[in-house]
């Protein structure tokens, strides 16, 4: 029940950062990624890449493929990533960039992956 609390508290927190993204309201540590080259992309990665963890291991119930199997949660946050990246041609503030969807989506499989990991060792499956 905690990792669910965690979980929903981090998307709450990304969906804080779009919105300040999206008013020009960036909190100063968000804003101090972008000092430096691709500062951005990393946010991206590690930010989307760890509400991902929380996620796969709050939410486990998967969907079945052929080779793989992934959390629904997952894929709904995956199809929410890239279409959160095309709603920024919607802000005159924002602007969508293909490398930064990719950062995210990248880091949502790493984080996915991190958790499928971590409950193997466990004993139990995602």
């Amino acid at each position: 029940m905690k990792i669910k609390i965690v979980a929903c508290l981090a998307f709450a927190f990304l969906l804080y950062i779009l919105w300040a993204a999206d008013t020009g309201h960036f909190p100063g540590l968000v804003a101090s990624l972008y000092a430096f080259p691709y500062g951005d992309k990393v946010g991206h990665f590690c930010l989307y890449g760890l509400i991902a963890l929380f996620l796969a291991l709050a939410f486990p119930r998967v969907c079945h493929g052929k080779r793989f199997r992934i959390p629904m949660i997952i894929v709904a946050f995956l199809i929410f990533s890239v279409a959160e990246e095309w709603s920024q041609s919607f802000f005159y503030r924002r602007t969508p960039d293909l490398i930064d969807a990719v950062c995210s989506c990248t880091g949502i499989l790493f984080g996915t992956w991190v958790a499928y990991r971590w409950k193997n060792r466990l004993g139990l499956l995602l």
